[in-house]
């Protein structure tokens, strides 16, 4: 999680409208993705009676396996939606329909997944427990009122709701994960592409340099011109965290392939190891979330240190797994 969105927080009364909202949703999309979905689940506050929330319906469409995937994504986008990635949570997708009258946050997960897992849990405790739902309403009142920023919002949250998901059968690991996920996180990435160098910074101390390849065609923004995107951008989805060195990644989504120097895989330009996809913070980079531009490993480490890629910023393997490792959804990337 970054920091510096300063956006008013709305949290408001219990609206028995929501259900419906939900409904009407559910809908609309389960036709299409019923033959390769196993359930679609209400999630996240609204879904509780009595219980305030920030006026936006939350959906989890839940899959057997990251197989069926591709599938979903294709089937949502014919009613409009856009895969987002999955904004730095492994397991869980995030898609986006901006222009849909209710507004709503649509989330595809593995079942086993411990976000989806979360999600439930903490519905289902809430449910059960008036105490606990009221204590849950007047903090989010107080958090929407007193904080500056989505992050710390969250953040004030996050004691609330882990103490419930401890209660609630979560282990230790899987509790860690969901402390540092709604840290906020200074760390950033400043790409130079005139020495095809990458600095990695905590704030205002660099940790580590490490040498990129960036586009052959130089650096731009138009769409098809397989330039590297400049200015400010940010981390969007972090993609590939259990593949070993190596691992393919093709159209965003890891397969069971492993690339070495010998395999039928060498001629190809191929996405490995760890992918980091991102967004712009500007208006004349605003298109690069949709140009699909990645941080990411590659099978042409002999061209590091030259201009060498198709549009995205390459790394080696094994400097990717580290990027990936220290970076979270929302933080920047400064391309010069």
């Amino acid at each position: 999680m970054s920091t510096g969105n300063t956006k008013k927080i709305v949290v408001e009364n219990y609206n028995s409208d929501w259900p419906k909202r939900f409904e009407n949703l559910s809908g609309e999309i389960w036709p299409l993705i019923q033959h390769c979905a196993v359930a679609i689940e209400h999630v996240g506050s609204t879904s509780v009676p009595g219980l305030a929330a920030k006026p936006i319906i939350d959906i989890d469409i839940v899959i057997e396996d990251v197989g069926k995937l591709a599938e979903v994504i294709r089937s949502l986008s014919i009613l409009g939606y856009e895969h987002r990635g999955n904004l730095g949570i492994e397991g869980r997708e995030a898609f986006k329909y901006s222009s849909h009258p209710i507004k709503h946050n649509m989330y595809v997960c593995v079942k086993e997944c411990y976000a989806f897992r979360n999600h439930i849990l903490l519905r289902d405790y809430l449910l059960k427990n008036s105490q606990a739902r009221d204590t849950y309403s007047n903090l989010k009142k107080t958090l929407a009122d007193t904080s500056d920023s989505i992050d710390l919002y969250v953040g004030g949250k996050t004691d609330f709701i882990i103490d419930i998901l401890s209660a609630s059968g979560l282990n230790s690991s899987q509790i860690d994960l969901i402390r540092s996920s709604n840290q906020p996180s200074f760390k950033r990435l400043k790409v130079i592409c005139k020495t095809q160098k990458a600095e990695l910074w905590d704030g205002d101390s660099l940790i580590k340099n490490y040498i990129v390849s960036t586009a052959l065609n130089g650096l731009g923004c138009q769409e098809g011109s397989f330039c590297t995107p400049t200015g400010k951008l940010r981390i969007a989805s972090k993609i590939g965290a259990s593949l070993p060195l190596g691992g393919i990644i093709r159209a965003r989504i890891p397969t069971n392939e492993v690339w070495s120097n010998n395999s039928e895989f060498i001629n190809e330009d191929l996405v490995l190891t760890r992918l980091l996809w991102l967004e712009g913070a500007e208006e004349h980079n605003a298109n690069t979330f949709k140009r699909y531009i990645y941080l990411h490993g590659t099978n042409h480490e002999n061209f590091l240190g030259q201009p060498a890629s198709h549009g995205c910023i390459r790394f080696s393997n094994e400097d990717i797994v580290e990027i990936f490792d220290h970076m979270q959804a929302g933080n920047e990337v400064e391309v010069t």
